[in-house]
């Protein structure tokens, strides 16, 4: 988001010496794109859906890549950052930036992630949505569950499998998600047992791009 990048990453950067000359994307037009050639360095996120196509447009030109994770989260934030800082010979001046930076968040962040644990989050998805949160790259590159677990909260996924023998919850998460600590999943195969799990479900808000989606609220969810 271009406030995140102008408010944080970019002054960041300068902290360690590196001038940010362009900003390709999500803003793309043909004066910036004839700006590519002058930076040094090009960032771009490693794991997206058309990365295959843009390592080949490095490859074909003198353009020096760094190849980094999307920067989001603490985590997520430094891996980003340190590769940066590694490519460009600024490793050691990156450890006491960010440490700096990461002492003036320490306080509020595990003040706020004490809180978070008292709640739990739910998505709900198919087998492909459950992909999708499972790998980033074919979500834009978000770390959801990466993100939210990061924070502290719990995480309760509801999979719509028609076929499965028997609804209820699992015994365990599937195992692309056994990574993410605190979370739980269960199996529906009708709209009834949807609602029924909303319902039980501990999660105080669902994730829903339908605009006041009845079977959340109707179920006294966020």
């Amino acid at each position: 988001p271009a406030r995140y990048r102008d408010e944080e990453m970019i002054p960041f950067l300068a902290e360690l010496g590196l001038k940010t000359h362009v900003h390709l994307l999500p803003e793309v037009d043909v004066r910036t794109v004839r700006r590519l050639p002058r930076a040094a360095w090009q960032v771009f996120r490693e794991r997206f859906s058309t990365g295959s196509a843009l390592r080949r447009v490095f490859q074909e030109s003198a353009l020096r890549p760094i190849p980094v994770c999307a920067p989001y989260g603490i985590r997520g934030s430094r891996r980003c950052l340190s590769a940066i800082a590694k490519a460009t010979k600024r490793p050691g001046a990156f450890n006491a930036l960010w440490r700096r930076h990461r002492g003036k968040l320490d306080d509020s962040w595990k003040s706020l992630s004490l809180e978070a644990r008292r709640y739990r989050l739910a998505f709900v998805v198919d087998d492909q949505g459950a992909t999708r949160l499972a790998d980033p790259s074919l979500w834009r590159g978000v770390p959801f569950l990466e993100m939210l677990t990061e924070m502290g909260f719990g995480v309760d996924l509801l999979v719509y499998d028609p076929q499965a023998a028997a609804a209820g919850p699992g015994k365990s998460p599937p195992r692309r998600f056994a990574r993410f600590p605190g979370l739980r999943s269960w199996v529906f195969r009708t709209q009834g047992e949807l609602e029924r799990q909303l319902k039980e479900s501990e999660s105080r808000a669902v994730f829903s791009d339908i605009f006041y989606d009845w079977r959340l609220t109707r179920a006294g969810k966020a």
